[in-house]
């Protein structure tokens, strides 16, 4: 316990210029703008590791959702809000991993993390759905499932049969086989995401999907189709 005219110093210096104020504590101003009510933390440095402050405050589920300036005595300095990270209800055979930049090829992460979970055919996972980070806006994540790539069903009965990667006219090719799958000719069909999947070295597999899924894919900003030999 301090002596009372230790507690009044301290109180003194608390409440005069500041100093002697940990940052680690954060300031709490409510006469200012800076009211934490509700999920808020207090004001800290720009820098500060919000993430945490959130898990302290409000519990381990807890992150960073976005950074408001602080107004008044503590203008120049942030504080947090913080948001519930739900999580995402995983059915058999499926993960998550864990945040990436939003350049990295989460198909490769699926099948390389399936790999490490000794999965059965772990080249054949994929993304189910992508998710973006809560904490860190400019990254996301991933639900992998087997069958899955780019967000989109590749089981078995959806893919071509392997045709060598320097066959003329492979496009033509792919297109013939997924107009031709099924008991009927399906002209609806067309093949997008031409990529070895499981075929021996040199040989690629085309997903065949409905030319409306097709264009929809087609339209998004960031699509890429790549063709991995």
């Amino acid at each position: 316990m301090y002596p009372l005219d230790v507690l009044y110093s301290k109180n003194a210096m608390r409440s005069g210029s500041g100093e002697g104020e940990s940052e680690e504590d954060g300031d709490l101003n409510y006469d200012d703008g800076n009211d934490i009510s509700g999920n808020m933390t207090a004001c800290y440095s720009k820098d500060s590791d919000f993430n945490s402050i959130c898990k302290q405050n409000f519990g381990n589920n807890y992150v960073k959702n976005k950074l408001i300036e602080c107004t008044g005595s503590n203008e120049g300095k942030y504080r947090a809000e913080c948001v519930l990270q739900t999580a995402t209800v995983l059915e058999d055979d499926e993960f998550e991993t864990p945040c990436f930049n939003y350049y990295t090829t989460l198909d490769n992460v699926c099948k390389s993390m399936a790999r490490e979970k000794s999965k059965k055919n772990f080249q054949k996972f994929g993304v189910k759905k992508y998710i973006q980070c809560t904490d860190e806006k400019n990254k996301k994540r991933a639900k992998c499932k087997r069958y899955y790539e780019n967000g989109l069903p590749t089981h078995e009965t959806n893919l071509t049969s392997c045709i060598n990667a320097d066959s003329d006219n492979l496009n033509l090719k792919f297109n013939a086989i997924c107009n031709y799958k099924g008991k009927k000719i399906n002209t609806d069909l067309v093949p997008y995401n031409i990529k070895p999947y499981d075929c021996a070295f040199g040989k690629l597999r085309a997903e065949c999907i409905s030319r409306d899924m097709y264009n929809k894919i087609k339209d998004k900003k960031n699509f890429y189709n790549e063709i991995l030999i």
